[in-house]
C-alpha cells in the first residue's frame, strides 16, 4: 500500500462505520464508529488460536441478532408480553473457497405471557 492509499483510507474512515484491523496470525479486531469492538479469529486448523468467533460464525450471530431485534420490536408494538426470545442459527457453506453461505436457517424460541400465536407468526414472517 502506498502513502497515497493510506491517506485515502484515513479519509474513508469517516464514511465507513466499520473497520477490521489485522493484529497477527489470523486474529483481527473489528471496530465500529461507536467504539464497540470484537476480536475475530480463525480455528487452529485454519491458522488461528480460537480467541474469538470466526467471521462466518460472527455473520450468523449478526443475522440472528438483527432478526431478533425486529421480532422484539414487532411483538412489543402489537402489545405482546415477551418474557424470552432465543434465536439459534446454522448455515450451509460452500465446500470450496470462498466459503460463503448458501443457506442460513433460523430457529426461534419465543416465550411470553398470553402470547397471541398469530401475532408471533406474523412477527416472524415480516
Amino acid at each position: 500500500m502506498e502513502a497515497k492509499d493510506l491517506e485515502q483510507a484515513g479519509e474513508d474512515a469517516t464514511i465507513y462505520p466499520v473497520s477490521v484491523e489485522w493484529i497477527d496470525e489470523m486474529k483481527f479486531l473489528a471496530t465500529e464508529d461507536r467504539n464497540h469492538s470484537i476480536l475475530i479469529d480463525a480455528l487452529p486448523e485454519s491458522g488461528g488460536k480460537n480467541f474469538g468467533p470466526t467471521p462466518s460464525r460472527l455473520l450468523l450471530m449478526a443475522v440472528a441478532a438483527c432478526t431478533s431485534m425486529d421480532v422484539v420490536s414487532i411483538l412489543e408494538k402489537s402489545r405482546q408480553i415477551l418474557t424470552g426470545l432465543k434465536v439459534s442459527a446454522k448455515g450451509v457453506q460452500n465446500l470450496e473457497y470462498p466459503k460463503y453461505y448458501t443457506e442460513i436457517h433460523l430457529l426461534y424460541n419465543i416465550r411470553g405471557k398470553h402470547l397471541d400465536i398469530s401475532r408471533a407468526k406474523r412477527a416472524l414472517s415480516n
